[in-house]
């Protein structure tokens, strides 16, 4: 049997690397990071779109729009946060929602 790849993991780059006005959908959270809790109940999950607003002055922090707000995040980490250019990508490789995230 072949096994299936995730589109978003084959693709995937840290929030940090969004330039401003820049998209991509959330593909990833990592478990350990300290907000991952905060964040999923504030619906960051994955295939949710997301767009860099702006980078503050010295660039920490950084903010992001997402779900009709925005938040800003200290650029440690939105290093742990991935997003993936591919637009709702890995929804079909197995069957999951789009609302469910990958954990690592």
């Amino acid at each position: 049997m072949q096994q299936r790849t995730d589109p978003y993991n084959e693709k995937k780059r840290p929030l940090t690397q969004l330039s401003v006005g820049e998209s991509g959908w959330l593909c990833t959270i990592e478990k350990s990071h300290p907000l991952y809790e905060r964040l999923i109940d504030l619906g960051w999950t994955r295939g949710t779109p997301i767009r860099c607003e702006l980078v503050s002055p010295l660039g920490d922090p950084i903010a992001y729009a997402i779900r009709g707000g925005v938040i800003a995040l200290r650029r440690q980490d939105a290093r742990e946060i991935f997003v993936s250019d591919e637009e709702g990508g890995g929804n079909e490789y197995d069957g999951r929602s789009e609302r469910q995230i990958t954990v690592t």
